[in-house]
């Protein structure tokens, strides 16, 4: 068996503070998305309704924070009065501040700068598939550690079947590469290795895809296959009209996954041996620390 410990930004010739400088920083104290009517529905505001409806607790800790995108979302939402961030990214962190009660440069791969069970709540959003696969088990023990007992740790996280060993660095047409020097998601796994490294540490892990198929977002569906004629038809839509087709999607998503929760809830966690539970993408995992 091939050894993913192996799989590093050195190999794919990335230094990590370089790559990631300014990457994702966005703009400082970002509103909360939920005050407006709209995005309480639109498919492409999902993960900041996950985020609220399990985020629980007074002191929170943001791992990977970039900017605070989801801060003020969470202040305005959720019971929690603290919100500390850490980020690898000197740009990102001095915006995370802003929002954050907290925020700190830090490398995740190092040990967390906070007690043992100081923590209500640890979450991430789009951060696990950015770490080496030989500090996910390190990071893992870290939350967990900080975690209050009864706690709870909640992450979206990007999630598929990813051949790394069949990328050659040296090859500026490698796809596997150039996936890879896109974003950075050099610790991509599949749903079955997710729950159970999350579940050596931590207890009742669930995980769902983040889309119910079919649906995914507007601009997604814009990059499938389809008859000449009816990308036209797309690539002509107002942005009115795109909003419009957004909130339709997150409606129909939100009561797809509410049936499939009560009477598939099998149909939730992405399988790729089963044509209605592939990998989306992108899944969502909350745990507990008992």
């Amino acid at each position: 068996m091939k050894n993913k410990e192996l799989i590093t930004y050195a190999y794919f010739r990335i230094d990590p503070a370089s790559f990631y400088a300014g990457k994702f920083a966005g703009w400082p104290n970002a509103p909360d998305y939920l005050a407006t009517p709209k995005n309480r529905f639109d498919i492409e505001y999902d993960r900041a309704r996950f985020l609220v409806s399990t985020i629980s607790g007074d002191r929170v800790l943001d791992i990977g924070c970039g900017s605070a995108p989801y801060g003020n979302t969470i202040r305005g939402n959720t019971a929690a009065k603290e919100i500390y961030g850490i980020d690898l990214d000197p740009a990102c962190v001095e915006k995370a501040k802003v929002s954050y009660d907290f925020a700190s440069v830090f490398d995740l791969n190092s040990q967390l700068p906070f007690e043992d069970d100081y923590f209500d709540c640890v979450f991430s959003m789009d951060v696990f598939g950015h770490i080496e696969f030989k500090y996910k088990d390190h990071l893992l023990r870290e939350i967990y550690r900080v975690t209050k007992r009864g706690g709870r740790s909640v992450h979206g996280i990007e999630c598929g079947v990813i051949d790394y060993f069949s990328a050659n660095p040296s090859d500026p047409n490698c796809p596997v590469t150039n996936y890879v020097k896109q974003e950075g998601h050099v610790g991509i796994k599949d749903s079955c290795d997710l729950k159970y490294r999350w579940g050596r540490v931590f207890s009742n892990v669930q995980i769902e895809n983040a889309f119910v198929w079919p649906l995914k977002p507007f601009a997604s569906i814009r990059n499938m296959r389809m008859p000449p004629e009816l990308k036209v038809m797309f690539d002509s839509y107002s942005q009115e009209q795109v909003d419009a087709i957004q909130v339709v999607l997150g409606f129909l998503q939100t009561e797809f996954r509410t049936h499939l929760s009560k009477e598939m809830p099998e149909l939730l966690f992405p399988d790729e041996n089963h044509p209605f539970s592939k990998h989306s993408g992108f899944v969502y995992l909350i745990a507990e620390k008992n």
